[in-house]
């Protein structure tokens, strides 16, 4: 354990290199927030409720998922075509640990950083909007709220690692990546809640995808839910993150099998 919180630690530092980094991380996620927040009014002009939404609860679905992003986040399936296709994983395989701990552990660095900025941000952005919106939350569902974002973390990961295995066959996920976050942002509900499609969101809440941002972030809203909702949420949650993890180890090892280290 002590070689992978080393990891961690060196990648961490790292990060802390980059200064500016901080500023203009800090400064998307307020310009992001806002705008949203703008559109948000605009879009409620005239009407009081949309889909079963008022003004306040759309706003903080919004904010939430913003949280909710920087947490699942992972860019793994890139790092990992980004060192197929150099060859640079054949220096990672000859050294005494699991690569998807590695990379797990280093992403976790760079991650608490991106945590820090959000809630840095929300924080700033309430300040000023506050007279706007009241944030209509559970907080007696906030622990778990929390272990859900654990879980979505790991299913999302577990499902871009499997995109990343393809870079075995193809050397290139870059077009296949860029697909992927696309319909999954909006199949999961982070740019607007899934009961927003109408007729397409009972079958859009039946994919995997809905329990990365659309589930999670009703955990926290939603009056209607019970304990055994909820329950059934994370149950299905770890059942979709399992499938995903065996179906990536099966093609990691796969395709180590015709893995060479050529390099382009």
């Amino acid at each position: 354990m002590h070689k992978y919180l080393a990891t961690f630690k060196i990648e961490f530092i790292h990060f802390l290199e980059y200064r500016s980094e901080f500023i203009a991380e800090l400064l998307a996620i307020v310009v992001q927030l806002t705008f949203s927040a703008f559109i948000a009014l605009a879009f409620y002009e005239h009407k009081s409720s949309i889909y079963g939404y008022t003004l306040d609860g759309f706003i903080t679905y919004t904010l939430i998922s913003v949280v909710i992003n920087r947490i699942v986040d992972t860019d793994v399936n890139w790092v990992m075509t980004h060192q197929i296709r150099k060859g640079d994983l054949a220096n990672i395989l000859v050294k005494p640990f699991s690569y998807n701990w590695y990379r797990l552990f280093a992403e976790l660095s760079w991650k608490s950083h991106s945590i820090f900025y959000s809630f840095t941000a929300i924080g700033l952005i309430s300040l000023f909007y506050t007279k706007y919106f009241t944030l209509g939350i559970i907080l007696t569902r906030i622990p778990l709220f929390m272990l859900a974002m654990v879980i979505s973390y790991f299913l999302n990961r577990a499902f871009k690692y499997l995109i990343g295995c393809l870079a075995f066959w193809t050397k290139d996920t870059g077009g296949i990546s860029n697909f992927v976050n696309e319909v999954i942002s909006i199949l999961s509900g982070k740019w607007l809640p899934l009961d927003f499609f109408g007729s397409l969101a009972k079958y859009m809440k039946l994919l995997p995808f809905s329990y990365i941002f659309y589930f999670p972030i009703q955990i926290l809203l939603s009056e209607n839910l019970t304990f055994a909702d909820i329950l059934r949420i994370l149950v299905i949650e770890v059942l979709w993150t399992a499938l995903f993890t065996f179906i990536g180890k099966y093609f990691w090892k796969k395709g180590l099998k015709q893995f060479e280290a050529v390099g382009i």
